[in-house]
């Protein structure tokens, strides 16, 4: 069979020499000589220009062995129903040794785009001795102002304003600060291309842009720097971005021009086609440049600076920058109580050691304004973090307490987390109270409602029992007072805040006397309402079958 070495593949052949294109044009129409030099192998040619323009395709002459291939293999099927030959014979016609596949389908795109008789439909492609409109195209394509082909990159970016498991908002290709609220919630703004970052520079537009959004905001300076983090595009990646979005908003107009422009049922449907091609790559070409993410840090005490990380990985832009966050440390969309007391008695020890206490609606704008804070999605995962404190149980000495508020000598409402009361109301004013304090309060309210010890009395006739003539049994003064066995209280509850007058009543005298050992501990709930117009049928059946369900010894209703 010969050397295999000595095949000749379509690519190979060379139609740029005269006599081989001589020898294969005899049996076509004279014109596909033209073709051949116009589009297909030769100085100036389509294929050639594209080989010229990469480093890739040149040194392997990728792109002119692609066309030759085309002709070679599609060219005897152009007067045929089944016009074309696809991608992968195309592939398998042009490779050789040493070639790398995927370089393939990037310089088949250039020269379906910059060719003006190479057609394509799905996966097939051949060269027909019509011209396309693909110079059309090209032309629109060049004549778009930068504004044009940075709005319809704007427009896409703007898909992507949803909320997600890591950002509370998204922000896209915002034109400067007043575009931004300053708001305490986390959330991720998409800059647009036109403010690119180039890798290790930290003057780069983007940066630049990025530090003008953190400093002000709509009237005056920004507060929560630390609310907002940046997705820029890699300044080595937006020309093909831009190239991209030229081709596919050509190709677009062309298809919404093709009744004033008389196109063909063909070449209709090669711009339908093209038009479809160039929309997948400007989402490929969008996702590839979105690829750092920008974000401010801070030592406690000094301004802020800016961080910029590559992100590598994810098709959604979104989520691929909240995971680089996410596992840097850099976002958090859960906290714990350690953490948020380590955070108390490190960079903000100072002020809760002299006050003894910080209010939750301080604390959150806290971790909004400083970077030095951990940035938290939003206030939900600050006040989850608090709630642990309740599963904590060294809450002592690595965890806090609770107070509704403080006036300077008493904390009022206090909930340490080991009462029985529960969580308190999560409100802005809620006082995260340091452990000592909160111990010393609870230690000394109880001490207050221990019984008194009776002081030693002298010896009198009161402390006789007995006859007083007789010698009876005498008990001295200063023998041991038997300790009460038993409690009994009463307490009328707030018929407007029950619940919390009960749960304060839990917290300060159940909770106590729950802890007693062998203590047999028996709590009813005596409920009396009266009303002048009387309750109707449906409060009487809902109220009687629930008292019923809940096992009330007493459950009636009666006339006075």
């Amino acid at each position: 069979m010969g050397d295999p070495a000595a095949l000749i593949m379509p690519s190979t052949i060379p139609l740029d020499d005269a006599k081989v294109a001589a020898e294969l044009t005899q049996y076509l129409p004279d014109l596909w000589k033209a073709i051949i030099d116009t589009d297909i192998d030769g100085a100036g040619s389509t294929s050639e220009r594209v080989d010229r323009g990469s480093a890739l395709y040149g040194k392997r002459f990728t792109a002119r062995r692609l066309a030759r291939t085309v002709f070679m293999g599609a060219t005897p099927s152009v007067m045929s129903g089944h016009k074309g030959v696809e991608k992968k014979r195309i592939f398998l016609g042009t490779a050789l040794p040493g070639d790398v596949p995927g370089n393939f389908h990037s310089a088949l795109d250039q020269l379906a785009s910059g060719s003006t008789y190479l057609y394509s439909e799905g996966p097939s492609y051949w060269y027909d001795t019509h011209p396309n409109i693909s110079k059309t195209a090209r032309d629109f394509a060049d004549s778009l102002p930068i504004a044009d082909v940075w709005a319809e990159v704007h427009e896409r970016l703007a898909k992507n304003r949803r909320a997600n498991t890591y950002f509370a908002g998204v922000v896209t290709a915002p034109t400067g600060p007043p575009d931004v609220a300053d708001t305490e919630d986390t959330r991720l703004v998409i800059v647009g291309p036109e403010h690119k970052h180039l890798k290790g520079r930290d003057d780069s537009p983007a940066m630049e842009f990025a530090r003008r959004l953190l400093t002000d905001r709509a009237g005056g300076m920004r507060q929560f720097q630390n609310s907002l983090v940046f997705l820029a595009a890699d300044s080595r990646r937006t020309e093909d971005l831009e190239k991209a979005t030229r081709n596919f908003l050509a190709w677009r107009h062309v298809l919404r021009q093709s009744a004033a422009m008389q196109l063909s049922g063909q070449q209709e449907q090669q711009a339908k086609t093209r038009m479809g091609e160039a929309d997948s790559v400007v989402t490929s070409r969008l996702v590839e440049a979105y690829d750092f993410v920008i974000h401010p840090v801070q030592e406690p005490g000094a301004p802020f600076t800016l961080d910029a990380v590559e992100v590598r990985s994810g098709e959604d832009l979104l989520v691929r920058a909240g995971k680089k966050l996410h596992d840097s440390g850099d976002l958090s969309t859960q906290w714990n109580a350690r953490a948020i007391h380590r955070d108390l008695t490190g960079v903000l020890g100072k002020a809760w050691a002299e006050q003894g206490h910080i209010t939750l609606g301080v604390l959150w704008a806290l971790h909004a304004q400083y970077p030095y804070l951990r940035r938290l999605r939003n206030r939900d995962v600050l006040v989850e973090g608090l709630d642990s404190v309740f599963q904590n149980t060294s809450w002592e000495f690595e965890g806090f307490a609770f107070a509704d508020s403080y006036d300077g000598e008493r904390y009022d409402g206090l909930v340490l987390p080991t009462d029985s009361a529960g969580a308190p109301a999560y409100v802005d004013g809620l006082l995260i109270v340091e452990p000592k304090r909160a111990i010393a309060q609870r230690e000394a309210e109880l001490a207050d409602l221990m019984p008194n010890v009776d002081p030693v009395r002298p010896d009198t006739d009161q402390n006789r029992r007995g006859d007083s003539g007789s010698g009876g049994e005498i008990r001295r003064a200063d023998a041991p007072k038997a300790a009460p066995t038993r409690y009994f209280g009463t307490v009328e509850l707030d018929p407007v805040a029950y619940q919390r007058s009960f749960n304060d009543a839990a917290a300060e005298v159940l909770a106590h006397l729950a802890r007693v050992p062998g203590v047999d501990l028996r709590v009813t709930v005596e409920i009396e309402a009266t009303t002048p117009a009387g309750f109707d049928d449906v409060v009487r059946r809902i109220v009687s079958e629930n008292g019923a369900t809940l096992r009330f010894t007493n459950n009636s209703f009666e006339e006075e």
